[in-house]
């Protein structure tokens, strides 16, 4: 799967490691545009793929959740490897969701649909705050 642009490709070349080849790295500020950016951004480097619409969903609920629930913005990174793809998106909000999600007035569906979708997902703590993640397997492009 190609990458967006060269300055895109080398920083994440530098991101390759054991979560695959790194297709996409993006930092984004917590505004409304966010969420449909993302999945402009997601679309591009993973067109082909059978599971793009799956991805897409849940590139959004993850951005989205980053853009409510955090002021300092967040980043994107996707991750391909075999027929799996792999998204974090690591913000600076310190406290990690429930698992599952308890669903209530303020929230909670978004996670619950990350954990319907998605092959496997999870939180981790980082430096700076948490990574929210999902895998998607059959997801390889053709």
């Amino acid at each position: 799967m190609p990458l967006v642009s060269d300055s895109a490709a080398h920083e994440a070349r530098e991101l390759d490691d054991d979560r695959g080849t790194a297709l996409l790295q993006w930092t984004f500020a917590s505004v409304a545009t966010a969420p449909g950016e993302a999945r402009s951004r997601a679309a591009s480097v993973l067109a082909g793929s059978p599971q793009l619409d799956t991805v897409l969903v849940l590139v959004s609920e993850l951005v989205t959740n980053a853009v409510l629930h955090t002021s300092h913005g967040a980043e994107l990174r996707i991750f391909g490897a075999d027929d799996t793809i792999r998204v974090e998106v690591e913000d600076r909000a310190t406290g990690i969701p429930e698992s599952p999600p308890t669903v209530g007035a303020h929230g909670g569906f978004g996670l619950r649909i990350v954990a319907a979708m998605a092959t496997r997902w999870g939180t981790a703590p980082a430096a700076r705050g948490k990574v929210m993640w999902f895998e998607v397997d059959g997801a390889a492009a053709p």
